[in-house]
């Protein structure tokens, strides 16, 4: 991708000194990887000691630096936003189901929630584990491509409301979870 275009699978597994049949497995198709590739370079790419180090304890600045930076970064490729959502939308459609309806493997990983997590470390000796969840899930809502889509086209904003929207909902969250809490 670095070099300007697509790999194949195969050409990813022999770089990557795998068989192809393991890397068939965790991408069944030129697209899967290229979603992968592309989610990648979207996530945060500083430590969490590094991205929180300056917050401390503080929680709304921790979720604020995550929403802040990952709806920069989101909006700054919209393009790239866009194409993983349809990539993904077309994955999700071609997975056999379970009999939940869920497809066979995983579509989207979950990168933003590693950060959501890191942001909400403060408060894992202040909530339950279900509150803590609970507003793990609400912040996933806020920040990724959901996010940008709702914002840009839904609501039309431009690029520094769309991110001063998600970062304003980020907050409304936090503290509506903090205050049902009583904290």
């Amino acid at each position: 991708m670095r070099e300007g275009r697509a790999p194949t699978v195969a050409e990813v597994a022999d770089e990557a000194l795998v068989s192809r049949a393991t890397a068939y497995r965790y991408f069944p198709s030129a697209q899967a990887l290229a979603l992968e590739i592309s989610a990648e370079q979207l996530a945060p790419t500083s430590s969490p000691d590094v991205f929180f180090d300056s917050a401390g304890d503080d929680v709304l600045e921790r979720v604020d630096r995550v929403v802040r930076t990952f709806g920069e970064r989101m909006i700054e490729e919209e393009a790239l936003v866009r194409n993983i959502t349809k990539t993904t939308l077309d994955l999700w459609f071609e997975q056999p189901r379970d009999d939940e309806g869920r497809p066979s493997f995983p579509v989207r990983q979950g990168r933003r929630l590693f950060w959501i997590d890191e942001a909400l470390r403060p408060l894992h000796t202040r909530l339950s584990r279900k509150r803590l969840s609970d507003l793990r899930n609400a912040l996933a809502f806020v920040c990724g491509t959901e996010a940008v889509l709702v914002t840009r086209d839904v609501c039309e904003l431009d690029r520094k409301h769309a991110v001063e929207a998600m970062r304003t909902a980020a907050r409304f969250i936090v503290v509506g979870a903090l205050s049902e809490a009583g904290q």
